[in-house]
């Protein structure tokens, strides 16, 4: 009988000892995923106040241009506008979603922002000549 109680004993702390460490690596978890979360939040914001500083920026610009290089830039601000918001609404998507997916959707944003400056250089080129 003793050697059952032992056993019993032994048996009951391999499993507290197996809940401990499963509490610990869920908590370890938790951990890792706020960091990733707010990693993530961190770089949306920062993506977005890159977009509206772009934007802004090439505003101001359009104002002292010739009238038709002005429609055309305003046309691309227009534009990139859209692509922003729409970048918005994807990072917030993914905000929801794996590590993997918020990657990704940071990833085509900047994407998305660097053709936009691309767009709007080409045209204040233009312009310049």
């Amino acid at each position: 009988r003793e050697q059952g109680d032992e056993a019993w004993e032994a048996s009951q702390q391999m499993l507290r000892d197996m809940w401990e460490k499963s509490e610990t690596a869920f908590g370890d978890w938790v951990r890792s995923a706020q960091s990733e979360s707010e990693v993530f939040e961190s770089r949306m914001k920062a993506q977005m106040a890159s977009w509206q500083s772009m934007l802004g920026e090439y505003a101001k610009q359009a104002e002292h241009m010739q009238a038709q290089f002005q429609e055309t830039l305003k046309a691309e601000i227009t534009r990139a506008t859209a692509e922003a918001e729409a970048s918005r609404e994807r990072l917030n998507k993914a905000g929801t979603a794996t590590w993997s997916a918020m990657t990704e959707a940071l990833d085509t944003s900047r994407e998305a922002f660097e053709k936009a400056a691309a767009h709007m250089q080409e045209t204040l080129r233009k312009a310049a000549k």
